[in-house]
């Protein structure tokens, strides 16, 4: 059993639970729902020991007897396992085959978390078939995808068998074939373990939630069985707030290419290819849906187009009619590209605040560059748009998952690129803030400016996004 009793959580310099009474009782499965800032996981970092009280009690009666499991696990997607010890190593370098001494593998990653060598039990290898982890087993884990990650994380948690399992966000950057399993893989896991997960709404619950906790601005906004959170009406959307008017030029006729690949691929010494013989043409004005399963290389295709990926000058890869190769600046190229995507989220090495992340967008690095009073306005103008005004001088380590997630989409916009690649930018974002964001875009962009956008959520591809790539999964060999 869990209990809270008029619990207040302070983080970021203010409150961000108030007075939140709630009970788990043995038996019970909880998903947490809310907007974004809603205070979800705040709530999970709480219950994990992570973050202490300013106010109120916080009681866990759970097995720790000797021998036991141990009580809790918090799984977060966003935050660097200290196994990994990732903050010595720089994003781009998952895509440097050659630079990989001293990476932890998939394989030592797990077995850290077990005292008998992996694979020792049946179900460890039945886990790890499962969710597709077998032949990544070997790699580094910095090279894995996002998805790969996430489902390596996963498999970590679910190993321990904690007496009670804390998911937040489970299923973002996951295929919809893999989102699907791990909803039965979840009510698998509560036959033996207590479970409490941040639930996007976009996802039907899993079979085994008893129980959902609705959260609004750190408060407790309902508790309900499940069968009751079911029956509530469907929230209708909330208004879209105005949006910024800004000048277009007309798109140029004919459309010069933006993109071409002419038979590009991208292989590392162990392992299928990541990409194989792709040809791909993108004109400018064009706005494109980038599709496939995790694993599939989407965001090794937009690491080609933003000269994050060495392979890009072995491979005949054009961007803005130039071949990447010896003489070109990466800066000269990534000047007219906006780029956002779950690695740079992950990765993101410094110490800013709101605004000034949104600000080294200018500047395409992760260090701080001058803000002049155009630079100011422009993202006052998107933080406004996005209600983030009351974050901006907030430190970004600070701001929910959601939150960040809107700043580095800001960060992607500032500066009106001709190119804008968006690797599931709305992970982590509520429907309402999903509709702000795609209403913005629909605006932002004009009839010469280029999109490829990658999601694994069709419902979010709106209508003016007229073209699609599909990527296939790579053949194991």
């Amino acid at each position: 059993m869990i209990v809270l009793q008029n619990a207040t959580v302070h983080k970021g310099g203010g409150p961000l639970l108030t007075g939140l009474d709630w009970t788990i009782s043995p038996g019970q499965h909880w998903a947490v729902v809310g907007p974004v800032g809603a205070g979800k996981t705040t709530l999970l970092e709480t219950l994990a020991g992570r973050l202490p009280l300013r106010q109120g009690q916080l009681v866990r009666q759970l097995g720790q007897a000797t021998g036991t499991p141990a009580p809790m696990a918090l799984l977060r997607f966003n935050e660097q396992p200290t196994e990994t010890n990732l903050e010595t190593y720089y994003y781009q370098q998952r895509y440097h085959a050659s630079q990989t001494d001293g990476l932890i593998s998939a394989e030592a990653f797990l077995q850290s978390q077990l005292a008998a060598p992996l694979g020792q039990q049946p179900a460890h290898g039945a886990l790890l078939n499962r969710l597709g982890l077998t032949p990544l087993l070997p790699s580094p884990f910095i090279q894995l995808s996002n998805g790969q990650r996430r489902k390596l994380l996963i498999a970590k948690a679910l190993l321990a068998k904690p007496s009670l399992l804390l998911l937040d966000n489970p299923y973002t950057g996951l295929d919809p074939a893999t989102r699907a399993d791990l909803n039965q893989l979840i009510s698998q896991v509560a036959t033996e373990q207590q479970v409490v997960m941040v639930s996007p709404p976009a996802e039907p619950l899993p079979a085994c939630i008893t129980h959902v906790l609705a959260l609004r601005q750190g408060r407790v906004a309902g508790q309900f069985t499940r069968a009751e959170y079911l029956a509530q009406p469907i929230e209708t959307a909330a208004p879209l707030p105005p949006r910024p008017a800004f000048a277009h030029a007309p798109a140029p006729q004919p459309a010069p290419e933006v993109v071409r690949l002419a038979g590009v691929s991208v292989r590392y010494p162990s392992g299928p290819p990541v990409l194989e013989n792709l040809h791909w043409t993108v004109r400018q004005g064009e706005k494109w849906a980038l599709t496939g399963a995790n694993g599939s290389g989407k965001s090794t295709l937009l690491a080609l187009l933003y000269a994050d990926h060495p392979q890009a000058y072995s491979n005949p890869v054009y961007v803005f009619g130039q071949k990447r190769g010896p003489g070109q600046s990466i800066w000269d190229l990534k000047r007219h590209i906006g780029f956002v995507s779950p690695e740079l989220h992950f990765y993101w090495p410094t110490p800013l605040t709101a605004q000034q992340v949104a600000a080294t967008g200018f500047a395409d690095q992760l260090r701080l560059p001058p803000i002049g009073t155009a630079q100011a306005t422009t993202i006052q103008q998107l933080f406004d748009y996005f209600s983030l005004s009351p974050l901006i001088r907030r430190p970004f380590a600070t701001l929910s998952t959601g939150e960040q997630r809107l700043v580095l989409l800001v960060r992607a916009l500032v500066k009106r690129p001709r190119l804008l690649l968006l690797d599931e930018p709305f992970q982590g974002l509520d429907n309402d803030l999903t509709a702000q964001a795609l209403a913005l875009l629909a605006t932002w962009l004009g009839p010469a400016d280029t999109l490829v956008y990658v999601t694994h959520y069709p419902t979010e591809v709106p209508g003016w996004v007229t073209y699609q790539l599909a990527l296939a999964q790579p053949k194991l060999t």
